[in-house]
């Protein structure tokens, strides 16, 4: 029974393969094929828009903590105890940074994720690039500032 089963199921899909298959014109399966491709691009599009409203639903979150956390500063700032409301700047300002980050990604799509990164780096090695020239080491400060420079340039071939 089972050796039946398995000579049977498989000629019975290549018989409908066979007669489905001829029995459409080259013209009705190229209209099928197009159909495929129309459905394939318009649930990647969905991908996308559900991508971006995430993002941009993170980048609000990110923000509001953001505000929050200036607020608390606000609070330890008028109780004079200037550590800890130094320490909920630092939070506001590291939200506001994923909030920005965020919003970024909503912007650009999935597909060209590579150029926040690219951005962030750079970004990061042009702060490192002020310190150091702040501390005096010119030629430390010039080697970071060429990362940076190299980060912002491949951010720009991403996104063009």
């Amino acid at each position: 029974m089972k050796r039946r089963i398995k000579f049977v199921v498989p000629a019975v899909a290549i018989a409908l393969t066979l007669t489905l298959g001829f029995g459409c014109s080259k013209s009705e399966r190229q209209e099928v094929k197009a159909e495929h491709e129309v459905k394939k691009e318009e649930k990647q599009m969905d991908r996308d828009a559900e991508f971006r409203d995430k993002e941009w639903d993170e980048a609000v979150k990110y923000a509001n903590k953001g505000y929050e956390q200036l607020d608390e500063f606000d609070k330890k700032l008028n109780e004079i105890e200037p550590r800890r409301a130094k320490r909920h700047l630092e939070k506001a300002a590291k939200n506001f940074s994923e909030a920005l980050t965020h919003l970024e990604k909503s912007e650009v799509g999935k597909g060209r994720q590579g150029a926040i990164k690219d951005l962030n780096s750079g970004v990061d090695a042009l702060n490192t690039a002020y310190k150091e020239l702040d501390e005096g080491r010119v030629d430390a400060a010039q080697l970071h500032f060429d990362k940076a420079n190299g980060h912002f340039a491949k951010a720009e071939a991403t996104l063009q």
